[in-house]
């Protein structure tokens, strides 16, 4: 596991999205709530991707991830820190502004 995640951390992504799996059972929707974080997750440096993958969908520790991808665990603390902001500045709208209004703004 852990050479496959220093290969995947040195693999260089000229083509972030290419290698996905296409799920046949749920064609893309333009709105699909999955493929905005799938898109927000692969604006990541492949690093941080890495690291916010193992812990937020595999679920393992920090200690866990440095020493399966040789990182150091407040390297792992920090790098999982500006993923977490990246992800949640392109997901989240701006305070005062709901999801809604983005969709039907408001006519004046």
């Amino acid at each position: 596991m852990k050479s496959l995640c220093l290969i995947y951390r040195n693999k260089a992504t000229s083509s972030p999205g290419k290698n996905l799996p296409k799920d046949k059972r749920s064609p893309p929707k333009k709105n699909n709530s999955t493929n905005r974080v799938q898109k927000a997750l692969l604006t990541l440096p492949p690093t941080e991707r890495l690291v916010l993958v193992l812990r937020e969908i595999l679920g393992l520790g920090y200690i866990e991830i440095a020493e399966m991808t040789g990182i150091e665990k407040t390297a792992v603390t920090r790098l999982l820190n500006t993923g977490r902001w990246a992800l949640r500045k392109q997901l989240v709208p701006p305070p005062g502004q709901s999801r809604q209004t983005e969709k039907y703004p408001l006519a004046k």
